[in-house]
């Protein structure tokens, strides 16, 4: 995947795609290559912005990769390239969608601001389950790995393997708090307790009234605007 080393350059929309939805499955069939609609949260290409911490700002046509796990652009000669330089990014609009980098230079989809900690997603597509073929092409439900040409590393990396068997992929989205420098924290009462420290005692006692579900998003949405509110 090429990245990009150079200046932005504005250039028009580009052609439209289809986008996997949260919690459905694609299956591959033995043989074949995953769609390539499936691979982007946005079913196109749509005009964004690039907005650096230098102050400059930049509009591309840019879509979410959920197999690489990355935001990508298209150039004006057509090419899909991957954002470089992460780092100089301070946060991405697509559509009415906000993105940040977290200090792992991961892309994380900003649900909302609750007095400088943000609730974000981080969007990605997994390998759910992989069928190992058996006599006559056909394949069975056997978990193995080892029978798919490729699959998403820990890192965003794709890594090759032989392809023996159907591939079944499934999104996932991942809930994550970001303090005010912008590091990503896994969501639990600890975590909560540390990012809003003058207002322990009352946290508590919403903690003690309140049943809180860290992997839920509208849990912790309630959890948040309360926090908020106590400053």
């Amino acid at each position: 995947m090429k990245k990009l080393l150079a200046l932005f350059i504005p250039i028009v929309l580009a052609g439209g795609i289809v986008s996997a939805q949260p919690n459905e499955a694609i299956r591959v069939k033995s043989g074949e290559k995953l769609p390539t609609a499936a691979n982007y949260l946005y079913p196109k290409f749509v005009s964004g912005a690039v907005q650096l911490r230098n102050g400059q700002t930049h509009t591309v046509p840019l879509n979410y990769h959920l197999l690489l796990r990355e935001i990508q652009f298209i150039n004006p000669t057509g090419d899909t390239l991957s954002l470089a330089n992460v780092q100089t990014v301070r946060q991405i609009n697509i559509n009415n969608d906000v993105f940040a980098y977290d200090q792992n230079g991961t892309a994380l989809h900003v649900m909302a601001d609750y007095g400088g900690v943000k609730l974000a997603l981080h969007h990605s597509l997994q390998v759910a389950n992989v069928d190992k073929e058996v006599a006559y092409g056909q394949s069975s439900s056997l978990s193995s790995v080892n029978s798919y040409s490729s699959y998403p590393t820990g890192s965003g990396a794709i890594a090759k393997l032989e392809m023996k068997g159907d591939v079944v992929f499934s999104r996932r989205d991942l809930l994550y708090l970001i303090n005010q420098n912008g590091l990503s924290l896994a969501p639990s009462r600890k975590t909560v307790l540390k990012l809003y420290p003058r207002h322990k005692a009352a946290i508590n006692d919403y903690l003690q009234e309140h049943t809180v579900r860290y992997n839920e998003a509208e849990d912790l949405q309630k959890l948040l605007e309360f926090c908020a509110g106590l400053d």
